[in-house]
């Protein structure tokens, strides 16, 4: 058992992330797994991966106590037992992938923990994601993956179910959904046509599509004048805004609404909470096969596909 004298570093850390008390039980139980995935604002991740893996690899029992040398080696980012990526390497290339494989066969300089800090594991391409894949697939018991990403539901489901993913939600967002939502609305208010313009626009575009089974591909080509390829993620982010939004509407819930002006839309009130989050669960495979870099229309074809089978089953 570790001390409990060790847990003092988690005390800030869970009490503005309460989803962290459960890698601090993982911790003390000496049950860390072999991978962690960290989902939430970048400069959030990166901050506590970095102080986590300090903390891990320090020699000192005033963990971390940067006074050691495995503490002064990390801090001067010279640590043998640490492989970290740049995030002007994002999305990351097979080639550090396979540098990172390299690096992995090798022994801890220390014999303790080997530890790699993987951002943006949300925008990997589908040749580095099976290439990371390789690296998780046969954990070695003394290296630990810190996986990083913006959203959730961009992360590819073969790394996510490898991996045990903790969400560090910043206090803007609200608790059903990733940050990256917030990242996305407010990167469509920056577009030429303000958000409340799409916002609009969304809402037209679910209407005719609880009003009739219409052609799925009619129904893709009026999403593709909403929103340009550049514009896709974010307009799918939105999308599932909504979605969320009419789930906890269908509960009962009208205290975490990121849109309150849906309790006004009486239209979209009518289809039990089901029916909601099976169109929710399609966005999200949307969204998971753009981060996977598919084409956009054949994807938001795709997408009215599924949209048009959800809504037949009404």
């Amino acid at each position: 058992m570790v001390e409990d004298s060790l847990s003092p570093f988690f005390l800030s850390w869970t009490q503005k992330y309460p989803a962290l008390a459960g890698l601090e039980r993982a911790w003390m139980q000496q049950q860390l797994p072999h991978a962690l995935l960290l989902t939430g604002p970048r400069e959030t991740t990166e901050q506590f991966a970095s102080q986590f893996a300090k903390f891990l690899l320090c020699q000192d029992e005033s963990r971390p106590c940067g006074r050691c040398s495995s503490c002064r080696q990390f801090a001067a980012h010279i640590h043998p037992d640490v492989f970290t990526f740049d995030n002007s390497e994002i999305p990351i290339k097979t080639a550090r992938l396979e540098e990172l494989q390299v690096w992995m066969s090798r022994r801890a300089h220390y014999g303790q923990k080997k530890i790699y800090i993987l951002p943006g594991l949300d925008k990997l391409s589908l040749v580095a994601a099976n290439r990371l894949l390789k690296c998780l697939e046969e954990p070695e018991s003394e290296i630990l993956a810190i996986l990083l990403a913006e959203s959730l539901g961009g992360v590819l489901p073969t790394l996510r179910s490898r991996s045990f993913a903790y969400e560090m939600q910043s206090g803007r967002s609200f608790p059903w959904e990733d940050a990256v939502v917030h990242q996305s609305l407010l990167a469509l208010e920056g577009e030429e046509s303000s958000i409340a313009g799409s916002f609009e626009q969304v809402l037209q575009w679910i209407e005719a599509w609880m009003a009739t089974p219409e052609s799925p591909l009619l129904l893709a080509q009026q999403w593709l004048k909403i929103f340009s390829s550049v514009q896709l993620a974010n307009g799918l982010q939105l999308l599932l805004a909504v979605f969320r939004d009419m789930i906890h509407i269908s509960l009962g819930d009208s205290q975490n609404l990121r849109f309150p002006v849906l309790l006004e839309r009486h239209s979209l009130e009518r289809w039990p909470v089901q029916i909601w989050t099976q169109a929710a669960d399609v966005v999200q495979e949307t969204l998971r096969r753009h981060a996977a870099h598919v084409m956009p229309q054949l994807n938001v074809e795709r997408m009215c596909i599924c949209l048009r089978g959800v809504r037949i089953g009404v």
